[in-house]
Order: C-alpha cells, then structure tokens, then sequence
C-alpha cells in the first residue's frame, strides 16, 4: 500500500477508536447515575430502617400502658358490679326514698 492509503486506514481508525471511547465515556456515565441513584435509595431506606429502631422501646411502653388500663378497669368493673348489685337489691325508688330521707334528716327537718 502507498502512504495515503496507510494514512487514511490509520485516520478511519482513530475514529473508530475515539467513537468507542466515546461510547465507553457515555456507558461509564450512565453507570454513575445509576449508582448515584443507587446510593440515594440506600440512603432513604437506612433512615427508613432507623425509624424503627424505637419499636421494642415502644412496646414496652403500650405494654405498660395496656396493664394501667386492665387494672383502671378492673376496678371500674367492680364498682359497677357493687352499683348493679345494689341496684338489684332495692329498687330504684327505694334508694331515692333513702337518699331524701337522709337529705332531710341531715338538714335537720326530721318529726
């Protein structure tokens, strides 16, 4: 081969070379974004992740919380339990006679 042949096979080549490099550039970019993208994501899910971190702490707590109302209504259940065993016991007019009659007495109207 003459010399401008070589030339112009050796310039056809260097463009092919610098398209490849371009294309290498171009695919190394996208895989930046992508593990930009990737790293964020990882981010927002450790943050995620640490929002948790309380939860035995907080079950803990509503456990507590939970045997405060069992007792509170055990003992509400019991007075409601006496109130409708009275209730049961003497009829409603008898215990407003009984109450009045205590009113009265304690006023000091009594015969």
């Amino acid at each position: 081969m003459d010399a401008p042949a070589d030339f112009q096979n050796l310039l056809l080549s260097v463009g092919r070379l610098e398209g490849q490099l371009r294309e290498l550039v171009h695919g190394m970019n996208n895989l930046t974004q992508a593990n930009i993208h990737m790293s964020n994501d990882v981010a927002k899910m450790a943050l995620e992740i640490a929002k948790f971190a309380t939860v035995p702490e907080e079950i803990a707590a509503l456990k507590a919380r939970v045997g405060a109302l069992e007792i509170e209504e055990t003992k509400r259940g019991a007075v409601m339990g006496f109130g409708g065993w009275l209730l049961s016991l003497i009829p409603a007019g008898g215990i407003a006679a009984i109450v009045a009659a205590a009113f009265e007495f304690f006023k000091g109207k009594h015969p």
